[in-house]
């Protein structure tokens, strides 16, 4: 039993005793026409979804009435039966109970309408057994087929496949062609979210770059084609990696100004341009492509986003100035007034890393200047005191 992770059963004739009802329902409705029951209708209707079996029966029989029209009498003549007096096989609670304590997924495939089974197995407590109820009637398909499983199999698939390396997703990954028939657009959605995730830490440098991985992915990507725009930028960021690391970084400006501009989520635009201000081994046109792009991104933005964009630009232009945060501040200071030239660096909490100070904000001549970093750190640099 340990080795078994889910179980799907019938439900009429399987869990329920209610195989009576619809014996007594097929020989009341054709009595009603004045015919009997063929020893052959029984087996033959079994397995089909309702309308199938209503369009099936008319065929046969030669009735008048639409599908619809029978499938609602059908309805009718069962509902009181499954609300009220239709019971458990005998052992089926205990099964199903048991099953539960030995985490084994439950699932039910029924020709039978929701109207009637949920009901049915409401009053006899065992409703809250099952992970999935799949219904011929939802799918237009009968028991034997294999594709009826799947859109209802999908709200496990999904909570259970986001871990890119899991069995789960590997199988969704293969079989995505019947997955996205069968439940459309959000299969699509999850598998480029799942693969983005797996993109996304290098992006921003949490990852050291791996080869190997990278183009295992990107690989994926490629495979899917969905020609969709996640699916391009997703490629595209693969890409960039790539580029990033072969330090072709012009290449890389070009397509970075082409699809990270277009991303849908603005905290991730930032988190990416933030990490241009990393890349110190550009070449100098390089840097003037990355601050051309910086600057056509603050167009428009709120202060808060200015300060940002204006420390990454900072990071990536050219300083004579000294680094206190190697000399100290006294000798930076020094230096600084010595060679007429107040440029200074600090470092300090994250996004204002090395804020440089220009000599706009701070004249040599001043007996004392204000250095501030907004809006984090305001303070008064005055000649002869320690800091």
């Amino acid at each position: 039993m340990n080795e078994i992770k889910a179980i799907i059963f019938d439900l009429d004739g399987t869990l329920i005793d209610s195989m009576y009802v619809w014996r007594k329902i097929d020989i009341d409705f054709l009595a009603e026409r004045g015919l009997k029951v063929p020893p052959d209708y029984e087996q033959a209707i079994k397995t089909m979804h309702f309308e199938t079996a209503a369009e099936y029966t008319i065929a046969r029989f030669g009735f008048k009435e639409t599908p619809q029209e029978i499938m609602s009498i059908w309805l009718n003549m069962a509902l009181n039966e499954y609300a009220h007096n239709v019971r458990l096989k005998d052992n089926a609670e205990e099964l199903l109970k048991r099953l539960k304590t030995l985490s084994v997924k439950i699932g039910i495939a029924t020709s039978s309408k929701p109207i009637l089974a949920e009901p049915v197995l409401k009053n006899n407590g065992v409703y809250d057994c099952f992970d999935m109820i799949c219904y011929t009637s939802e799918v237009g398909l009968d028991k034997r087929h294999p594709d009826l499983y799947l859109p209802r199999s999908w709200e496990i698939l999904w909570n259970k496949g986001k871990r890119y390396n899991s069995e789960w997703f590997r199988f969704i990954y293969n079989h995505r062609n019947e997955l996205i028939k069968q439940n459309g657009e959000k299969v699509q959605t999850f598998i480029i979210q799942v693969l983005f995730h797996q993109i996304y830490p290098y992006m921003i440098f949490e990852r050291v770059y791996d080869k190997d991985f990278i183009s295992e992915v990107e690989q994926k990507v490629r495979d899917l084609n969905f020609n969709s725009l996640s699916w391009e930028q997703l490629l595209a960021m693969c890409n960039i990696l790539h580029l990033r690391q072969e330090k072709k970084y012009g290449e890389m400006l070009d397509l970075w100004g082409k699809i990270v501009p277009n991303l849908p989520n603005e905290t991730l635009k930032i988190k990416y341009d933030v990490t241009l201000g990393r890349l110190q081994d550009m070449s100098e046109a390089e840097k003037k492509q990355a601050i051309a792009y910086l600057e056509g991104r603050m167009k428009g933005m709120g202060q808060s986003l200015l300060a940002k964009y204006r420390h990454i630009v900072t990071e990536l232009s050219d300083y004579q100035g000294i680094l206190f945060e190697t000399d100290g501040l006294q000798k930076a200071l020094a230096k600084a007034r010595k060679e007429n030239n107040l440029q200074c660096s600090m470092s300090c909490s994250y996004p204002y890393r090395s804020l440089r100070v220009f000599p706009e904000f701070a004249k040599p001549h001043h007996q004392s200047f204000r250095f501030q970093i907004q809006p984090v750190l305001s303070m008064e640099l005055v000649p002869g005191t320690s800091y």
